[in-house]
């Protein structure tokens, strides 16, 4: 038991190491081994969050985390993560700044990369990677692949796909010159659920290929303001979307020979969704669009650069020359003719349904209700 403590518990603090500034992992360690650990004031290291959203990171700060493993009853309980109080600020990723960004990220994430081979490297699969010709995962140090891996392996699926979050107060802040859009959200809940989408602890198994999150996101507030050149807000416009509900429900399928995802599917429903827009904020919603078309095109791009790398030209030294005939003349060489194939690989299926508008004065110059901002306003 005691190595499979040590081995989720290093596995566990792996992911706080990655996107969490200056984590003590030994410290934590000994707080996590008793069942729970709390951690207060910290900062997000912002090259590591750029690989999960296509957004550059300015700041990002935690008041509280909470991480709560229930060792005797892993096999039928959720590890629980509880996050109070997250604050992050970004912006829309440009061709100069993506470019800034990435050779910035090579250079901080060089120590982490050298880290100690020994260690689990995180990964936010459930499935893991799958097993080689000789039954052994590559992914998973070499201390559990040598002993009971299979129980291991298993076992760390199980954590994986159950996982339940809970992030309470989300600030999230997107800032571009004079515009800013905020978006306020008081609860988000993603955990595990059955057939039936109820909460349940789950696992993926030959005769059960599928993986069902619920995810629950109440009282979800969207501001779009216009701010001074010193950065400040000085009016407060009536908010675009004010304390809406969704719930996500997503479903994953998995192949029962090598548990590789097959299928994804996205399902959103929302009781009631009112849009308000005044004049002013017509205005900044157009830079807004703007803005997303261009950093779609850094997405379009980065994705072109990845399909297609670039291969190093060779040497000047190394140029070939054309060996010659006793007559002085070039041999003559056979032509070649070589034609490439490429089969298209099939992509994750995503359905939307279930979603349900009502529009209140949506028009631009409509007229505001009498609701007033949120109780939590965000600090600047």
């Amino acid at each position: 038991m005691y190595k499979v403590e040590s081995f989720l518990t290093s596995f566990i603090l792996s992911y706080a190491d990655k996107y969490i500034k200056d984590f003590k992992k030994s410290d934590a360690q000994l707080s996590l081994w008793e069942g729970e650990a709390y951690f207060h004031n910290l900062e997000l290291d912002p090259l590591a969050l750029e690989d999960l959203v296509p957004f550059h990171f300015v700041s990002g700060h935690i008041n509280e985390l909470k991480i709560k493993v229930p060792w005797t009853s892993l096999g039928s309980s959720p590890v629980e993560v509880v996050i109070d109080t997250i604050e992050c600020v970004m912006k829309f990723k440009s061709p100069e700044s993506d470019k800034s960004t990435s050779n910035a990220a090579d250079t901080a994430t060089a120590p982490k990369d050298a880290q100690d081979p020994s260690s689990p490297s995180p990964t936010l699969d459930p499935t893991l990677a799958p097993l080689d010709s000789t039954g052994s995962n590559p992914s998973l140090p070499a201390a559990v692949e040598s002993s009971n891996s299979t129980y291991m392996l298993s076992l760390t699926r199980r954590v994986l796909s159950n996982l339940k979050i809970v992030c309470n107060n989300v600030i999230l802040k997107i800032m571009e010159e004079d515009t800013v859009l905020s978006l306020n959200i008081k609860t988000i809940q993603a955990e595990s659920v059955n057939g039936h989408w109820m909460p349940a602890f789950t696992e993926l198994s030959p005769k059960e290929l599928f993986l069902r999150k619920r995810i629950k996101l109440n009282d979800i507030t969207l501001c779009l303001d216009r701010r001074s050149p010193s950065g400040h807000i000085v009016t407060f416009l009536e908010p675009l979307l004010f304390k809406c509900s969704l719930e996500l429900r997503l479903l994953q399928q998995y192949d029962k020979a090598t548990y590789a995802s097959r299928l994804t599917r996205l399902d959103i429903s929302c009781d009631q969704m009112s849009f308000i827009i005044s004049k002013p904020q017509l205005y900044l919603l157009v830079k807004i669009l703007e803005l997303v078309v261009n950093l779609k095109k850094v997405i379009s791009k980065q994705k072109t650069t990845n399909s297609h790398p670039t291969s190093p030209s060779p040497p000047p030294h190394a140029t070939p020359t054309t060996p010659s005939s006793p007559s002085g003349k070039p041999p003559h060489l056979p032509s070649s003719n070589t034609s490439t194939s490429g089969e298209a690989r099939p992509c994750a299926a995503m359905g939307v349904k279930d979603i349900s508008a009502g529009s209140q004065g949506g028009g631009a110059g409509a007229s505001s209700p009498a609701s007033s901002r949120p109780t939590s306003p965000t600090p600047d």
